[in-house]
């Protein structure tokens, strides 16, 4: 097998993706996003850095915000966001909300990706206010039945409603295929 020619033009390093491909994070580019790598790797990374009570995938967790705006009415371009709003974590991994300000450039890295992410995908980056707000609410459902008791109140929870949904913890072959479910009913292909 003959190797591939290197990319010299590209910022960074490169990262194969579940597909196959080639992916630089610190110089995303449109043509290296593939929403199966995106399902893939959601579907495989559990959220809080693994510190739940049972395998819980970023996949999930967005699947069902998306449901839940779904049900309550929103247009599938509002839909589309909630689904894609951690897709950048595919190729960043999730980090967890109190340690991500004190890493330096992470948002730069994380913007830059979910710029071309939405470019291609079609939908809004920065998120919406409402997608944001189901994010958040969404934390009083996971902290409830997917965490142990807290020590102490969650400060981004204590004066948000929960979203009331049902947390089913799918393992990452069931997350992935639930994501492309959905992925395609928001007409991303």
């Amino acid at each position: 097998l003959e190797a591939k020619p290197m990319k010299n033009d590209r910022k960074g390093d490169w990262m194969q993706t579940h597909t196959g491909g080639q992916f630089w994070p610190l110089d995303p580019r449109i043509e290296d996003i593939e929403i199966l790598d995106i399902s893939a790797a959601l579907s495989k990374i559990n959220r809080y850095a693994g510190h739940t009570l049972d395998f819980y995938s970023v996949a999930e967790h967005c699947v069902l915000i998306t449901r839940k705006m779904r049900l309550l009415g929103y247009d599938q371009a509002i839909c589309r966001e909630a689904l894609m709003h951690d897709a950048s974590e595919a190729y960043i991994g999730d980090i967890p909300r109190p340690l991500k300000p004190y890493l330096k450039n992470y948002d730069e890295i994380e913007n830059g990706i979910m710029q071309k992410i939405a470019e291609k995908y079609d939908f809004a980056w920065p998120c919406s206010k409402f997608v944001k707000l189901y994010d958040t609410r969404i934390l009083n459902d996971e902290r409830e039945q997917a965490m142990e008791i807290e020590p102490d109140p969650w400060p981004q929870t204590v004066k948000t409603m929960k979203l009331n949904v049902k947390l089913e913890f799918w393992p990452p072959h069931a997350a992935e295929h639930e994501f492309m479910i959905e992925a395609n009913r928001c007409g991303i292909k």
